[in-house]
């Protein structure tokens, strides 16, 4: 739908007269008037033309104004008709919607996804309070196990000066500490050990024999402890520190009825400087004579 505006001219009305008769007209007029007449025709002419240029000059000016007004309301007629046209496709003759099956699956589905979207924020909600619970929940549980380890801070001194009793003794200093301390972490409670030169793996298999050993022969946590400790080879050391860490197990620890399972390759022992540890060998295998009688291979799994 579109406006239509005829494109005016300017127009100037004019009177057509015969040069002679206003020739003679002016003369006459002038002669009457005398001095009051002091233009002449052709400037009287010229002034009249500026005029009428004047007013063609006013019209055209009115007019571009004009056609810009059109031309928007062309514009917005036009969007007017486009909505129009769009709202009148999904209507027909008798002014019903065409498809209202297809209108309607539209609206149920916006419909479910409205569903959803509450039972998710309803959802993230009751998380958000469960998150808040288990949370005020797990720093109760780790002020009530701090409070567990102050209370057996003399279990835990106990056991770090066995570990140092059996540093010194194996290693000549007790250069050497154990801290365990409640932590805000994955793990909860963290175990520091560490002892002379610790870092590489032979020291640290050493510091693993002498924790696993302090816990089986302290006085405190052997209470807790299954009495039984095996080390398959555990000693990767030079010959001396393994000297001191068989003397000590031969002569210094004391296990109280708890078993201890130690196993070594029998070219490393000297029984000669040890005969006292003979009487502690309750098993001998080599290739001829397999444990468990067989052979047998360990297989690595693929990754």
């Amino acid at each position: 739908m579109k406006l239509q505006l005829a494109k005016l001219k300017p127009v100037s009305q004019r009177v057509d007269f015969d040069l002679g008769e206003i020739s003679e007209f002016y003369d006459n007029l002038k002669a009457g008037l005398g001095k009051h007449i002091k233009k002449s025709l052709s400037e009287a002419i010229e002034f009249k033309n500026s005029i009428d240029e004047f007013q063609n000059r006013l019209l055209g000016e009115r007019k571009k104004v004009i056609i810009a007004q059109v031309e928007k309301i062309d514009n917005e007629l036009e969007s007017l008709d486009n909505q129009y046209k769009k709202g009148l496709s999904v209507i027909n003759q008798n002014g019903s919607l065409k498809n209202l099956k297809q209108t309607y699956a539209a609206f149920k589905d916006k419909s479910d996804q409205l569903s959803e979207l509450r039972s998710f924020v309803l959802r993230y909600d009751e998380l958000t309070a469960d998150r808040q619970h288990y949370r005020v929940r797990k720093e109760q549980e780790l002020l009530r196990l701090q409070s567990l380890l102050q209370e057996h801070r003399r279990v835990i001194e106990s056991l770090e000066k066995t570990v140092l009793m059996i540093h010194e003794y194996v290693q000549g200093t007790r250069q050497a500490s154990l801290q365990i301390k409640q932590v805000n972490r994955v793990q909860v409670v963290e175990i520091t050990m560490r002892i002379a030169d610790d870092g590489s793996h032979s020291v640290e298999r050493e510091k693993t024999f002498i924790y696993d050993l302090a816990l089986l022969i302290d006085e405190h946590t052997r209470k807790n402890h299954p009495g039984f400790l095996i080390h398959d080879n555990i000693f990767d050391v030079d010959q001396d520190t393994l000297q001191r860490n068989l003397n000590f197990l031969a002569n210094k620890a004391n296990f109280n009825g708890s078993q201890y399972i130690l196993t070594l390759n029998a070219d490393r022992i000297d029984f000669r400087t040890m005969p006292t540890l003979d009487s502690y060998v309750r098993a001998r295998f080599t290739k001829q004579n397999r444990f468990l009688k067989r052979k047998y291979q360990e297989v690595k799994k693929a990754q």
